[in-house]
């Protein structure tokens, strides 16, 4: 954290951070609501009686490369927080006090 400087890190951080909070935001509002009253169920169809075919359980449902867009964007967000903003805000709190109040409250012996 010394090295690579806290500004520059807060910097990263919060590019990152708000990089995956746009991609979430902007996959929440652009991804069309499936038809219907509900979702449709695809576990109901599978044929789980053979366990060769796991290559056919897998490609049972609609799943695409862009439902892999939120969990990668949830990964980031929460690399970029414990990169910057998590670890240096605390720093930063121990470094604010004053000695005389981290002690607080003193315990008479």
């Amino acid at each position: 954290m010394d090295r690579a400087g806290r500004k520059a890190l807060l910097y990263v951080s919060s590019l990152l951070m708000f990089l995956s909070a746009l991609t979430l935001t902007m996959i929440s509002h652009t991804t069309a609501c499936p038809p219907g009253p509900a979702p449709p169920n695809l576990t109901v169809g599978l044929d789980y009686s053979s366990h060769n075919a796991f290559g056919d359980t897998l490609a049972a449902g609609p799943q695409t490369a862009a439902g892999l867009i939120p969990l990668i964007s949830t990964m980031v967000f929460i690399f970029g927080y414990a990169m910057g903003w998590g670890p240096i805000t605390w720093l930063l709190m121990s470094e604010v006090l004053p000695l005389v109040a981290r002690a607080w409250p003193r315990v008479c012996v």
